[in-house]
């Protein structure tokens, strides 16, 4: 007597051993690069190495640095990550997509750069760092005349 009832310990059997080797065989793979990342600091700045500022004049300094520092990140990896952009009224004004250089100390600093156009839009805008979709630092600034 053969019937559907007689598959099921072997679907059982066949599903257990995925998840095992879904936990034994990946997940250690996926720890470090996945979860040792940590954001020590993030600043607005003109220039690599400039001072922290709040104020942008959007024709005199229209090249924005952000900066953030990495405290915990996982050696010899290139991180991917992505920079948003946004203007006083919300809407989304430029995107960077970039990857780290292979993180070899810490604390790890890396930028995003925007240069704003000579119209852009009077007032408070901020800028958001992401990885895989999570928000990691955010950082505002006032464009001013």
């Amino acid at each position: 007597m053969s019937g559907p009832n007689q598959k099921l310990p072997i679907n059982v059997f066949a599903f257990s051993i995925f998840i095992f080797f879904l936990f034994v065989g990946i997940a250690p793979r996926l720890g470090a690069s996945t979860l040792a990342l940590s954001v020590q600091s993030g600043l607005i700045s003109i220039g690599p190495k400039g001072n922290e500022i709040t104020r942008i004049n959007r024709i005199e300094t229209p090249e924005i640095w952000y900066r953030v520092s990495f405290d915990q990140a996982p050696k010899g990896e290139r991180i991917a990550l992505h920079c948003e952009w946004y203007e006083p009224d919300g809407s989304l004004a430029h995107k960077n997509n970039y990857r780290t250089r292979p993180i070899n100390h810490l604390p790890w600093e890396t930028h995003a750069r925007y240069r704003l156009p000579f119209n852009a839009p009077l007032g408070q805008w901020h800028v958001t760092l992401y990885r895989n979709k999570v928000v990691l630092q955010t950082g505002y600034f006032e464009v001013v005349e």
